[in-house]
């Protein structure tokens, strides 16, 4: 059991691993500019703890395709445009942890810079 004291330093989280869908270009030309996912999550180590933080990724974006023609190559290009990520869970240790609006948003940042498609 995890004492309500405990304080998470989010800045020394130490990433073990994640279940983010990725190649967001495919999904984007797939399903006509826009994907959305609930379940992804991204799992960390702190001193020994297991942290999990569970978020929805929607992306959004156009893409565009000319197929090759006896003269010409094939040619085409894909945009990410947007992206939005709602945090809905949180864990520490196998206990779920109520999420407030400051902790969510330090949540947010986490995810924000382990989740990118630049």
């Amino acid at each position: 059991m995890i004492s309500t004291e405990h304080v998470i330093d989010f800045d020394n989280l130490v990433l073990t691993d994640k279940d983010v869908f990725d190649d967001w270009e495919y999904l984007i030309c797939e399903h006509d500019g826009s994907y959305s996912q609930d379940s992804q999550y991204l799992y960390f180590d702190y001193k020994g703890l297991e942290v999990v933080i569970g978020f929805e990724l929607t992306i959004r974006g156009w893409s565009w395709y000319k197929p090759s023609s006896y003269m010409e190559p094939e040619d085409g290009e894909t945009k990410i445009t947007d992206v939005e990520i709602d945090v809905d869970f949180f864990s520490i240790e196998d206990e779920e942890v109520t999420i407030d609006k400051d902790l969510k948003k330090n949540l947010l940042e986490v995810v924000k810079k382990y989740v990118s498609y630049e």
